[in-house]
């Protein structure tokens, strides 16, 4: 990450404009997310997506993920900083396991930094966005089969 934000420019934008993804959601489709990573701690400060968002969307819209069963908002809603999950390839709202490399990409995206005072921590090149997680490859099996990724599209 030391390397990666100032290579695009994101720290001129965060210094410069003084945005930092604010009313972003970007939606990471890979595999998974360890969601008490403490990268995701710090929540944003203008989420665009709150929890009532979410619990209208299970209630009035006709999600692929339904499919797979009841969904509540509990199962998928983990913070203001990721506001919906869901494990398409396994069928369950678990996004956590899988390999690293969903919780990578996220980080690059939006880690915020640290919690712990006096310590930076990463920061993605938006640490103010919000992730929508849609893990498509399996805890089991290898690979992502394309209905897991068209059904998380």
């Amino acid at each position: 990450m030391t390397e990666s934000v100032p290579f695009i420019g994101a720290d001129k934008t965060w210094a410069e404009l003084g945005y930092q993804g604010e009313g972003t959601v970007v939606a990471v489709i890979d595999t998974g997310l360890y969601t008490n990573h403490e990268a995701f701690e710090i929540q944003p400060t203008s989420p665009r997506i709150s929890k009532d968002d979410i619990t209208n969307v299970l209630n009035t819209v006709d999600l692929s993920a339904k499919a797979y069963g009841q969904l509540a908002v509990k199962d998928v809603f983990i913070s203001n900083k990721i506001p919906f999950v869901f494990d398409y390839a396994d069928k369950d709202s678990n996004v956590s396991g899988g390999g690293d490399h969903g919780t990578h990409v996220a980080g690059t995206v939006a880690a915020s930094g640290s919690v712990t005072p006096n310590e930076e921590g990463i920061k993605g090149v938006a640490p103010e966005a919000q992730l929508i997680i849609l893990k498509v490859f399996s805890d089991i099996d290898t690979g992502a089969s394309t209905t897991d990724i068209l059904a998380a599209i």
